[in-house]
Formats: C-alpha cells, sequence, structure tokens
C-alpha cells in the first residue's frame, strides 16, 4: 500500500517535470526529491524517471540545456 502510494508521488512528480508551464527551479526540485527517493521507488517510476531527465537535457535549444546544466541549487544530488 505504501509502495503504491509513493510510486503515484513519483509519478506525479514526472508529470510535473515534464510540464513546460514549470519554471526551472520547480523543475531542479523535483528532480532533487526524484533522485533522493529512488531508493523507495519501484521500477516502472524510475524508468519513467531516467526518461524525463534526457529529455529534459536533449533539447536543441542550447539556452534552455545550459540553465539546467549550470543551474545553481542547494542539491549535491542532482
Amino acid at each position: 500500500m505504501i509502495q503504491r502510494f509513493i510510486d503515484e508521488h513519483a509519478t506525479d512528480r514526472i508529470k510535473l517535470l515534464r510540464q513546460q508551464e514549470t519554471n526551472l527551479k520547480e523543475k531542479m526540485n523535483v528532480m532533487d526529491w526524484l533522485s533522493r527517493n529512488a531508493d523507495f521507488l519501484s521500477a516502472d517510476p524510475i524508468q519513467e524517471c531516467i526518461l524525463a531527465f534526457k529529455e529534459l537535457y536533449n533539447t536543441d535549444n542550447a539556452t534552455l540545456k545550459n540553465a539546467y546544466i549550470f543551474a545553481k541549487h542547494s542539491s549535491n544530488v542532482v
């Protein structure tokens, strides 16, 4: 029961990560949460995380790509 709740929360976070309306700081926070809690996720949400992370970094928009790469954040996880 708890595992299902955690996986559903991760799925909601991944959806937030993929939304165009979500700003860079919020996306970094989502990535931080997903990275910190990866030990508690099932295989399917982990695979979705990896795909979502790749989608963010594999963009033709150089400005956006550099924004993710050089973003200042307080997490050592990402």
